[in-house]
């Protein structure tokens, strides 16, 4: 009553009189209480509908969260079959390579160089090798008749007739070409 009192010092004209008799009715309670009712009953509403908008929000964010872990599982796997093609492609073969190149340096000049066909780097690598191993093997013909070359050369040299030098050619020669023995 206290507030309405000062509140209906503040209306102006005749508004005073009703106000009056609103305050002294209990007219002007009631109206306010249905007022707060009102009121109530929206806020009521407006909780009911966030707890609607809340449980939504949190199913989409449930499926957002879901969308999420599946993305990252299936990022997983993706990336788990890429490394497993690069590994089939690329690493396997290039393991092989070097390990022919570790072979061919060794002097192993057998080898036989895979994926020579390829027309990707890894092809053009295993060519290279395959090249390297065709001049190493010329190399080593070269040298082994070099080697035979002076051999025979430093035993002629020693030879002071046509027979000794005819019988160091043929015992030379026959026994590398695998002729058995050489007759004059």
């Amino acid at each position: 009553e206290e507030i309405a009192t000062v509140e209906i010092g503040n209306i102006e004209g005749n508004q005073y009189d009703a106000a009056l008799i609103l305050v002294a009715t209990g007219r002007g309670k009631q109206l306010t209480d249905a007022i707060q009712t009102q009121i109530k009953q929206a806020a009521d509403t407006e909780d009911a509908l966030l707890a609607i908008r809340n449980g939504v929000l949190s199913d989409q964010l449930d499926n957002i969260r879901w969308l999420a872990i599946g993305s990252l599982v299936l990022g997983f796997l993706f990336c788990a079959m890429a490394l497993a093609v690069v590994q089939r492609s690329l690493a396997t073969p290039m393991r092989h390579l070097t390990e022919l190149v570790a072979r061919l340096t060794a002097g192993d000049l057998r080898i036989e160089v895979p994926h020579t066909e390829r027309g990707d780097e890894l092809g053009a690598i295993a060519r290279a090798i395959e090249d390297f191993r065709q001049a190493s093997q010329e190399v080593q013909k070269r040298e082994w008749l070099k080697r035979h070359l002076a051999t025979l050369s430093s035993e002629l040299s020693r030879q002071h007739d046509y027979e000794g030098f005819a019988t160091t050619i043929l015992g030379y020669l026959c026994p590398l070409v695998g002729a058995g023995h050489g007759v004059l």
